[in-house]
């Protein structure tokens, strides 16, 4: 066991320090996406770090050996070699196991539907359902092998009943790696229906919050930084282009509230923007026209988390005029800011805070504009339609939507591998326009495809029709 263990923890710390350095430059890009720039190329680990893991891997391998051991050297070497003695004894001890495992399930599933929101409280709850059915998977197979016992020789004759009498016989081995088996299928499914799931939120969420049609915002190595301000010169200029319909001005910043500070955006929004918040509660009396004019905020998730907050309750800002109450009319769901922040309208920054500075716009323009791309995909689809027989035209959309699922694979990563590669220190050229000149050139090379194929495809439809 001692072997095992330090082959073990040896080859397990190689192989972490492997994988971090392979995950080091997809964590640091997320990083300098999402927070602040930052470089680091090397891993660095400390010789007590290090002693650490190993000690911890070589007593963790001891301790679990050494029950099985005692066990096996209490026993008489005469009932060792009786399989029959062995396997009831574990049988015993499976149900034992079982019942110890229904309970845990039981308080597991107590604590996570009426323990309070609490991490730990999760988390335990969490735990005590794993571990429950881990104890609980050898007493079921050993229960439900007896009962399909019968139907499978009926079905599978006698190799059928063989095999599921094997399968008890041997319990104390097919138990633990039934056992083990589950808890890794269920961690398995349970990471990957988590991540999915939040990617789904966040896709879902983008679509419906980026309604603008151009964002504008002053370079700076943190994301979420505060002090970085769009010159009054620009925001004249840009706001005045006869292609812009709306412009949105976003003010971020800081302020006390109740004895800690809170984020808060002040923005005015036009009726698009308003109606891509998707909110997790809101006052029936809620209306964006008081909105803009009362003393009233809204406020994300984390926020609301955070300061337990509902809908309704007073929301007490410090002010230069002094501290001010808003009212909570609606907690709305947002990814972009971990500790959440509260939203007021712009005419309410004005009253109270007196700012006019602006930290980034967003422009929507004109729908003669930006509508256009609304007609290509229903007026290709239909040149498409019009080409194939009746019989085709689930084929064709199945195609069709085929072309868009693999595009919608390659797209992503094409463009930022190709935007990362140009705008690195190592880049031949510095292009970080490079995203827009690919798909611009596969826009120009797709429409002569088109419009060969057309002329080809008008003749021959021609020829059939006479």
């Amino acid at each position: 066991a001692l072997m095992i263990g330090v082959l073990g923890t040896v080859l397990g710390l190689v192989l972490g320090v492997t994988l971090a350095g392979i995950l080091l430059d997809q964590v640091t890009q997320t990083m300098n996406d999402l927070y602040f720039v930052q470089t680091v190329n090397s891993l660095n680990f400390s010789l007590f770090s290090l002693a650490k893991s190993i000690a911890l891997g070589v007593v963790a391998t001891l301790i679990a050996a050494y029950l099985p051991a005692r066990e096996a050297a209490s026993v008489k070497p005469v009932l060792v070699l009786k399989n029959s003695f062995n396997e009831e004894h574990q049988k015993i001890r499976f149900m034992i196991l079982g019942g110890v495992g229904f309970l845990g399930m039981l308080a597991g599933f107590v604590t996570l539907k009426w323990g309070n929101e609490g991490l730990w409280v999760s988390y335990s709850g969490v735990f005590m359902l794993i571990i429950g059915s881990a104890l609980l998977v050898p007493f079921l197979t050993l229960i439900f092998s007896r009962l399909f016992k019968p139907l499978s020789t009926r079905i599978f004759g006698v190799f059928g009943g063989m095999t599921l009498r094997g399968i008890e016989s041997q319990l104390s081995r097919t138990g633990v790696a039934i056992a083990a088996l589950t808890v890794a299928v269920a961690a398995t499914n349970s990471l990957d229906l988590m991540v999915s799931s939040f990617r789904t939120a966040v896709s879902s969420w983008l679509q419906y919050q980026l309604k603008a049609d151009i964002y504008l915002s002053p370079p700076s190595l943190l994301s979420n930084q505060h002090s970085q301000f769009i010159d009054n010169l620009l925001v004249n200029k840009y706001s005045s282009l006869p292609e812009v319909d709306y412009t949105s001005y976003y003010r971020r910043f800081q302020t006390e509230s109740n004895g800690s500070r809170i984020h808060v955006h002040g923005v005015n929004l036009p009726p698009q923007g308003e109606q891509a918040f998707r909110f997790k509660e809101k006052l029936l009396s809620f209306d964006w026209e008081d909105f803009r004019n009362l003393s009233q905020v809204i406020v994300s998730e984390p926020l609301a988390f955070r300061k337990n907050l509902k809908s309704g309750d007073d929301l007490v800002l410090e002010t230069p005029q002094g501290s001010q109450k808003f009212k909570v009319v609606g907690i709305f769901h947002d990814y972009a800011a971990e500790q959440g922040f509260a939203l007021l309208s712009r005419k309410n920054l004005m009253r109270f805070w007196e700012d006019q500075t602006v930290n980034s716009m967003a422009l929507y323009l004109w729908c003669v504009v930006s509508g256009l791309a609304g007609l290509v995909a229903p007026s290709v689809s239909s040149i498409m339609a019009n080409q194939v027989q009746q019989n085709e035209q689930g084929e064709l959309q199945g195609i069709n939507a085929s072309m868009g699922s693999v595009a919608a694979i390659i797209g992503p990563l094409l463009m930022t591998q190709s935007f990362t590669y140009f705008t690195g220190s190592d880049a031949p050229i510095y292009l970080p326009g490079i995203a827009f000149i690919i798909a611009g050139s596969l826009a120009v090379i797709s429409l002569v495809v088109f419009a060969v194929n057309l002329r080809v495809i008008e003749p021959r439809a021609a020829k059939e029709q006479i």
